[in-house]
């Protein structure tokens, strides 16, 4: 890492992971998951978690299954696995909330469009519901490697947590960021101010020493003209921002990201306007709501 790069992760504004917790099914296992969260405390330098939640009583091949799918990684991550039961996300959120982890690592399936909101989604209510930073790996994601990174920006309150988080990854991976504002074709023309604004948080980025390209794209919606760039650019990582405050923007801004976790054949990668902070109220939604009524309350189990 050049001198530029040492001295920018230094500095006091840039965010970093300092525990991360990777669940997995072990089950339908997503290999991508587990290595990008691996690679990813290796250059944060952070604790790394394993975590399977099983629905039922305790299965003791479900335990073997997840000590054999971490013990191709590192020797401190393989011997940091553990067996929770209950409710999936609840007991996720729950399990994120006692260690302090300020990211979770969920491996995700493809859906199509059809049909996929009316599934209770665990990746969907782990990040509706956590204050961690969220990282979604698709099962047909391509092996673990950052070296472009798209940041979708909407000028909201979590724009520049976002772009710092985008900075923080770009100088431990030696990655290039683009930052991209989409225009809906409704609007047809990008608000005053916009592009001084985008090069603005460019200029911010370029001064960090990282590699950063900036661009407004005129699309028929938001999700649809992000999704349409990245298959055009090929980008290793998408990070995006969810808003705190329910407001009409924050809405949108979540409706976006579950949108593109579902499409998008990259890790996305949601934060939150204000740093992660273990001890804020959750909001629980609706269908987490009626997992836990469903389920016991977690009871986690350290086999070890």
């Amino acid at each position: 890492m050049s001198t530029s790069r040492t001295a920018a992760l230094s500095g006091p504004e840039l965010p970093a992971f300092r525990r991360i917790l990777c669940a997995l099914d072990v089950q339908r296992p997503a290999p991508g998951a587990t290595a990008l969260a691996s690679l990813i405390a290796r250059q944060f330098e952070a604790e790394l978690e394993a975590l399977y939640v099983s629905p039922g009583p305790f299965d003791p091949e479900a335990e073997a299954r997840l000590e054999r799918l971490v013990a191709s990684l590192e020797p401190s991550v393989a011997g940091n696995a553990r067996v929770a039961f209950g409710a999936p996300a609840a007991s996720i959120c729950e399990r994120a909330t006692e260690r302090g982890c300020d990211l979770i690592v969920l491996g995700s399936r493809f859906r199509s469009d059809l049909g996929w909101q009316f599934r209770d989604d665990v990746v969907r209510d782990v990040s509706a519901t956590t204050s961690s930073a969220t990282l979604s790996v698709h099962d047909r994601d391509r092996a673990a490697a950052v070296e472009r990174i798209l940041v979708p920006v909407d000028f909201g309150p979590a724009t520049s947590r976002m772009v710092d988080w985008a900075s923080s990854f770009a100088l431990r991976f030696g990655a290039e960021v683009q930052l991209l504002h989409v225009v809906s074709r409704e609007r047809s023309a990008p608000r005053k101010g916009d592009r001084a604004a985008l090069e603005e948080l460019e200029a911010r980025v370029a001064a960090l020493g990282v590699k950063v390209g900036s661009q407004v794209l005129v699309a028929g919606n938001i999700a649809g003209g992000i999704e349409g760039y990245n298959e055009s650019c090929e980008f290793d990582l998408v990070v995006m921002g969810m808003g705190q405050n329910d407001d009409a923007r924050a809405r949108v801004t979540r409706g976006v990201v579950a949108t593109l976790r579902n499409r998008l054949s990259v890790p996305l990668l949601s934060v939150h306007a204000s740093p992660f902070d273990a001890t804020r109220p959750r909001v629980r939604s609706a269908s987490l709501q009626r997992e836990e009524s469903r389920s016991p309350r977690v009871s986690l189990a350290d086999r070890r």
